[in-house]
């Protein structure tokens, strides 16, 4: 995804090969570096909590970059907005999954991390059909909508009984 709107950024805002890194470069920085933060915020306020306004922060940060006039304001929407919401919506998923299974947890965070693989395969083709139709602005407006499908399944996320009430479950198996 990053090649093709890599080439449309340089096409679009009429700025060197340089400049059109910045936006990506600042969103994965932001998305890597997050993790600690992330990470604390889910400890606090819940994985649930963190992983739903995550989305709504990412799909905001791209979608706003449909009035972004010019590279440095693409930077800051898609690199940092962008960037922080997409490492809450996607960090702490794997925490319930490892939650959820012990014997099978390496398979179980395998399928739970292929999916963006799998995405990977048909999703620039989508990309470059998406902005050969509407242009880059109506891409990133576009992608900001299909990263809120995050949202819903955010709000099927949740900490087993057994974690959630471990002295319940102390009891039981007493």
């Amino acid at each position: 995804m990053v090649g093709i709107l890599y080439v449309a950024v340089i096409d679009e805002y009429g700025v060197t090969r340089q400049e059109a890194t910045v936006p990506f470069s600042i969103r994965n920085a932001i998305r890597c570096l997050s993790g600690p933060l992330v990470g604390i915020m889910g400890q606090r306020f819940g994985i649930r909590t963190i992983t739903f306004y995550g989305g709504v922060i990412a799909s905001a940060g791209a979608a706003l970059c449909y009035i972004a006039p010019n590279i440095v304001w693409v930077s800051v929407l898609w690199g940092g907005v962008h960037g922080f919401g997409f490492a809450m919506a996607n960090t702490l998923f794997q925490v319930i999954v490892n939650q959820y299974f012990q014997k099978y947890r390496a398979t179980a965070s395998g399928i739970a991390l292929s999916g963006a693989c799998i995405g990977s395969l048909g999703f620039p083709v989508l990309l470059e059909w998406i902005i050969g139709t509407f242009g880059l602005s109506g891409g990133f407006l576009i992608v900001g909508g299909m990263v809120m499908h995050v949202l819903p399944p955010s709000l099927l996320l949740s900490s087993p009984q057994w974690i959630e009430h471990p002295e319940g479950y102390a009891r039981l198996c007493e």
